[in-house]
C-alpha cells in the first residue's frame, strides 16, 4: 500500500464517512471499475449501489492486500 493511500484512509477515518469509493480489481481479471465500499455491516435500502461492506476502516485496508481472503482487491478509494 501506497503512502498517498495511507494518507487517503486517515483522512477518511477523521472525516467518519460511513462509504467510500474504491477502484476494484478481481483477480483473475485485468480490468478494474469503481464502486462503492459501505464502512459498516448495516444493510441499507440503497443496496443494490454497495459492492462490499466492511466492519471498520481495518477491514477496508486489509481489502488492498491481495491475499485478503477475497476474489477481488482495492487498488485505490476516493473519499
Amino acid at each position: 500500500m501506497t503512502d498517498e493511500i495511507k494518507e487517503k484512509i486517515e483522512r477518511l477515518e477523521k472525516s467518519g464517512a460511513t462509504e467510500v469509493s474504491a477502484e476494484i480489481q478481481y483477480k483473475d481479471e485485468e480490468s478494474s471499475f469503481t464502486s462503492t465500499i459501505a464502512l459498516s455491516s448495516d444493510m441499507r435500502e440503497d443496496d443494490d449501489e454497495i459492492f462490499f461492506y466492511c466492519d471498520s476502516i481495518r477491514d477496508l485496508t486489509a481489502l488492498f492486500d491481495k491475499d485478503n481472503g477475497e476474489d477481488f482487491y482495492l487498488t485505490d478509494i476516493y473519499p
